[in-house]
């Protein structure tokens, strides 16, 4: 069994809708910790960074990475991280969409890499849909570039 590590992980957000969409004014994406929504930034923001750390340790059954902490979601083989869409009033967040970052594709050797040199891991997130509204629901290789 491997040692659990702590890995850090950036999500490079581009192509953003804007902070209209919709009957949505004041449109932003904003990064998933727990049940909050953290880090959240103007639609209209030519491109965000997501900085973040995750726990990872083997699946004591399949020997692939489980990713843990705060900002991991789903179910130990369907690890994710949610970008989420919404608006900020008073403070209070109003969200209406979320975009599924899926981590099963991520490789020992990338984790590993990562622990060697410190580097994070990297995900480009194309953060529109074709239609150019926001980018929901589990996103694919087409939309999450890691490396």
């Amino acid at each position: 069994m491997r040692e659990e590590i702590e890995v850090a992980v950036e999500f490079v957000c581009v192509e953003l809708p804007g902070a209209i969409v919709a009957d949505r004014c004041g449109v932003r994406l904003g990064i998933q910790e727990g049940k909050a929504v953290v880090q959240d930034v103007s639609g209209d923001t030519e491109e965000v960074t997501f900085r973040f750390s995750l726990r990872v340790r083997e699946h004591p059954r399949t020997g692939q990475p489980n990713f843990l902490g705060s900002f991991a979601q789903g179910t130990p083989g369907e690890r994710f991280v949610y970008l989420c869409w919404g608006e900020r009033t008073d403070g209070e967040w109003d969200g209406f969409r979320r975009a599924k970052i899926p981590l099963k594709s991520l490789t020992w050797a990338q984790i590993d890499r990562t622990a060697t040199t410190g580097l994070p891991l990297r995900a480009t997130i194309r953060a529109t849909d074709m239609k150019g509204r926001p980018a929901t629901a589990s996103l694919g290789p087409n939309q999450v570039r890691w490396g």
